[in-house]
């Protein structure tokens, strides 16, 4: 009886405590003009892996529970064969309230990176 008692309030704890961690779901996002390959974005102990994507398309990542990371390298290769690596803040660019939503990683023509974070309520489409 006692174990059982024992582990039900450790289930009650972790549930209250895992509704407290942000759910959000991390994208990279290609807004240039060009196809770029290899992908890749590494925050703490998430890592995305290669991928391709296309002009204007992103790449996007399921939920993750873990504490907003404090920073992002994002890597990718441009059609010229070129890596290119940006290391960027994360966490002080993301509202202190927002608990769930979609944090896009975008890359731009000058090969620059900016993080937006948005709502679930911002980043969905409206359904009319």
């Amino acid at each position: 009886m006692r174990i059982i008692l024992v582990c039900l309030v450790i289930c009650i704890l972790s549930a209250g405590c895992f509704s407290l961690m942000p759910e959000y779901c991390i994208g990279v996002r290609n807004n240039t003009k060009e196809t770029i390959r290899d992908v890749d974005a590494k925050c703490d102990r998430f890592h995305t892996g290669g991928g391709i994507v296309v002009s204007t398309g992103l790449k996007l990542y399921l939920s993750q529970f873990d504490p907003i990371p404090k920073k992002a390298l994002v890597q990718w290769r441009t059609p010229d064969g070129v890596l290119h690596e940006k290391e960027v803040e994360v966490r002080n660019q993301i509202p202190r309230k927002m608990k769930v939503g979609v944090i896009e990683l975008i890359i731009d023509d000058q090969n620059n990176v900016q993080v937006k974070p948005f709502t679930d309520k911002e980043w969905s489409p409206k359904i009319k």
